[in-house]
């Protein structure tokens, strides 16, 4: 009886010092994650920095003073969730642009220069643009009479005669319609001043000459 009792108590001895009681397990901790947006002290104008913590090892990489007076300024710090950083230039609503008060542009004509110039004022003087040939007048040549016309015309920046008129004729009267009708459809190159085809105005002398037989 005596060796039983001893191994019994040798053996519960054993029992308690090989095997570990085990504490009770103890329910899971739940890691509250936070997510935060930390704005920088000193930023560039319309630049937003922001940090994100998902762990608790981020969280001890905040500076900590920064994370505290967040959480004191913070109305919601209970809910695990901070205030945002205050609204930049890039937040605020910009005013629309003023409206241009400028007119637009106009599609017009320029005016028409009514000033029919010059040979003093022009660059470049009108030119016929093909020979000019008056008639001799039969009644002319019959009396062997010579003679020359100073016509005035006109011309146009297109190149047309718009007017012409007698000057001078001599002997009066007698080449006259000659000259003009040879030179009332006629075709000029225009002319030119400061680079641009202008109105113009020119005299003319038609010499009226009898043709000597040894000239053809």
């Amino acid at each position: 009886m005596i060796l039983t009792v001893t191994l019994s108590l040798a053996c519960h001895l054993a029992l308690l010092f090989l095997v570990k009681v085990l504490p009770a397990p103890r329910p899971p901790v739940q890691v509250k994650v936070l997510q935060v947006e930390l704005g920088e002290r000193i930023r560039p104008a319309g630049q937003v920095a922001g940090v994100v913590l998902d762990s608790p090892r981020a969280l001890r990489q905040v500076d900590r003073p920064v994370l505290r007076e967040l959480q004191e300024s913070s109305p919601d710090r209970d809910q695990g969730t901070l205030s945002k950083p205050a609204a930049t230039e890039l937040d605020t609503p910009q005013p629309p642009p003023p409206k241009s008060t400028l007119l637009p542009a106009l599609d017009m004509a320029l005016v028409e220069d009514p000033t029919y110039y010059t040979a003093k004022q022009v660059d470049v003087h009108p030119q016929a643009a093909q020979p000019i040939r008056p008639e001799f007048p039969d009644a002319a040549a019959d009396a062997k009479v010579e003679g020359y016309v100073v016509l005035k015309l006109l011309i146009e920046d297109s190149g047309a005669v718009r007017e012409v008129a007698v000057v001078e004729g001599n002997p009066p009267g007698v080449f006259d319609e000659a000259a003009l009708q040879s030179f009332r459809n006629a075709r000029f190159i225009p002319a030119q001043r400061n680079g641009r085809l202008v109105k113009s105005q020119m005299l003319v002398k038609v010499t009226f000459e009898l043709v000597k037989p040894e000239k053809k």
